[in-house]
């Protein structure tokens, strides 16, 4: 079951890589004037990864979670969706919305498995994705180390 829940963990990251690419390709492929065909291809995915990196991002100490995070999420994903369907590539959405339904699946048994005693994540690598994690990552303790003792 470890085996499966990396290889979705792997799958749910390409299909990030994939979210960001596909609004570059949709702003690439707008029927416009090139400068604006460049700065909107260029900035789709610039932005994509800015707001990644600030609300959802897994190093991130002030990451949304719970309800806020599923909604950006939703958001997130549904734009790198959308940005396939108007570019035309309509199996890119498919496979991304895909990737993610996997993905959600597997933070979902992980946490469970995580209850039940197998932790999936004992190896400290990084999980791409976690938007049903919550509350329930490592305490501010854990990442910098207990507090120094005041003199």
């Amino acid at each position: 079951m470890i085996v499966l829940y990396w290889i979705a963990m792997t799958a749910l990251f390409l299909g990030e890589l994939a979210a960001i690419g596909a609004t570059g390709f949709w702003g690439f492929t707008l029927a416009a004037a090139w400068p604006v065909r460049i700065s909107v291809g260029l900035m789709g995915p610039a932005l994509m990864m800015l707001l990644w990196g600030r609300f959802a991002a897994h190093n991130n100490t002030d990451a949304l979670t719970g309800t806020p995070r599923i909604l950006f999420e939703i958001v997130w994903w549904g734009t790198g969706i959308a940005a396939f369907l108007a570019s035309g590539v309509v199996p890119g959405a498919v496979g991304i919305a895909a990737v993610r339904l996997t993905g959600l699946w597997a933070q979902l048994s992980g946490r469970a498995e995580k209850s039940f005693g197998a932790d999936p994540h004992s190896s400290g690598a990084h999980v791409a994705s976690s938007a049903v994690r919550g509350g329930d990552g490592p305490t501010r303790e854990q990442r910098q180390g207990p507090a120094l003792p005041k003199e």
